[in-house]
């Protein structure tokens, strides 16, 4: 799992904020969804 972690890092990185983006259709609005996704996979 850390090595995961650790090569994820870049791509989270890069796509930050396409991953965060809201959409129209999203019943689900968080912050920053990306920070809520790596804390669970703490």
């Amino acid at each position: 799992m850390k090595t995961l972690k650790e090569q994820s890092k870049g791509a989270y990185d890069t796509y930050a904020k396409e991953i965060n983006q809201l959409y129209p259709g999203d019943k689900y609005k968080p912050a920053n969804y990306l920070q809520e996704v790596m804390d669970f996979l703490k």
